[in-house]
């Protein structure tokens, strides 16, 4: 039987999405990707292109690609403070979120193929 650690860590992370600086780097990222790249700052458009680069050639999916985009665009954003456990089920959980709506998959396809072409 589980010790429920690991839904803790979600419902900890959870609660810190919910906050205003999360649910407004949220909708961020969602303009992002639909912004073709022109909302990214410098910092994040290397840190993409990195992820790009380290995936290229692979289809675009939740786990690891979406985490990591997750996580740079989140780490660019927010100025939080939480344990590496708690910030990995948030990018874990934005990402699944992000990966289940059909409109927002499919907008992040369409990024990651922008990346991918840049990249290669």
């Amino acid at each position: 039987m589980s010790s429920g650690e690991p839904s803790q860590s979600r419902n900890h992370a959870s609660e810190e999405l919910t906050s205003a600086d999360g649910a407004g780097a949220l909708e961020e990222i969602l303009q992002a990707t639909n912004a073709a790249d022109r909302s990214l700052s410098p910092s994040e458009h290397a840190a993409v292109e990195a992820i790009a680069q380290k995936y290229l050639g692979q289809e675009f999916c939740c786990q690891p690609i979406l985490v990591e985009l997750v996580d740079a665009f989140l780490k660019a954003r927010l100025r939080q403070e939480m344990s590496a456990e708690c910030w990995q089920a948030m990018c874990q959980e934005v990402a699944d979120v992000m990966f289940q709506t059909p409109e927002t998959q499919d907008r992040l396809r369409s990024f990651w193929q922008r990346l991918c072409e840049t990249v290669s």
